[in-house]
Order: C-alpha cells, then structure tokens, then sequence
C-alpha cells in the first residue's frame, strides 16, 4: 500500500481504515536516510502485533519518493504501509511541517544528504517526528511531537490510550444494540 498520495489519500485510508470500527495509528518520519528513523520504526513494529489488537491499524507517512519508502518499508521489515507525502501537504495539514535553514541544507549537503533528489521536490522541508491516533470519527484523540528528533516514546507507551478507546468502542456498540432491542 506504500505510494505517493494527493493531499487526501492519506484521509481517504483514515476515514477507510478507521470507518467505525478502528483507530489509525500515524507516525511521521523523515525517512530512511535518517537512523533514528529507522530505528523507530522498528520499534513500531515491535509493537505492530499489540496495536493492532487494540482494534488500530497502522501508517507511517514521509515525504521521500515512493521508491524510498518501499526500500525502508522493506529494510525494516514493516508490516504496515509507508505513504510518500511529495511535496508535504499532508505533513503541513498536521502542522509539523518544517522548513530547513540555509546554513542546515548546507551541512546536509556537506554529509550527502541531498532532500531534494531523496524527496523529489526543492522544499527542503521535513517532518517534526510525531504520532498520532486518529479516532474513529476521524478525531485526533493523541497526539505527540518533539522538534528534538532524538526524542520519540515507546509505542508501547500508546498502548493503553488504545486500550480506552477500544473499551469505548465496544461499550458504544453493546449500548447501540440495546436501544435498538
């Protein structure tokens, strides 16, 4: 499912994932290019089988071309999807988009890192690593961001706010059948 999206592809997965029944786990990463990103994403999925069981499914997004988000997708060895967002639209639309200084393009290029051509657009804007949890109704119910890209939390630590709304899902259920018995 990995492949680059207009601005509303990734609403359309939410609303097509979650439509009632789950929660849309969303991470935001800067891509493959980027350790600390790889890393966390392999902690996702660490944890991919327990979110999942709390009725949430899960999506990582980023900006670099499709082609780099298979190879990390497969390089990690996910078992979710990692959506390209050419140009940031989704990535702004969250308000975590962040727009690189001169003197750090630089210091990028100086390391080899040309976001350009790994992103396929001039911006030279990344994501501020976040999570989110997207509720059923399409309400952002969690949401985490820390312009410290060193700093993410276990995802494990998400794990009870899927719990409750799991726990909510299924009393809001029970409660529906009720009134109409």
């Amino acid at each position: 499912m990995s492949g680059s999206f207009e601005s509303n592809r990734f609403w359309r997965f939410a609303a097509n994932e979650a439509h009632g029944r789950v929660q849309v786990f969303v991470t935001f990463y800067r891509g493959g290019w980027r350790p600390y990103c790889n890393i966390d994403l392999q902690a996702i999925e660490e944890s991919a089988t327990e979110i999942r069981m709390q009725g949430a499914s899960l999506v990582a997004i980023s900006q670099q071309m499709p082609a780099n988000s298979l190879r990390s997708q497969r390089d990690n060895r996910l078992s979710f999807p990692i959506l390209s967002d050419h140009g940031g639209r989704v990535v702004k639309a969250f308000g975590i988009r962040w727009d690189l200084p001169e003197y750090l393009q630089a210091a990028f290029k100086m390391f080899k890192i040309d976001l350009a051509s790994v992103n396929g657009e001039p911006s030279w804007t990344l994501p501020m690593p976040g999570r989110f949890i997207i509720g059923t109704n399409g309400v952002i119910v969690y949401a985490e961001i820390n312009p410290d890209y060193t700093h993410r939390p276990d995802p494990g630590e998400l794990l009870p706010i899927l719990e409750k709304l799991k726990l909510a899902l299924l009393h809001k259920a029970q409660s529906s059948k009720k009134t109409k018995h």
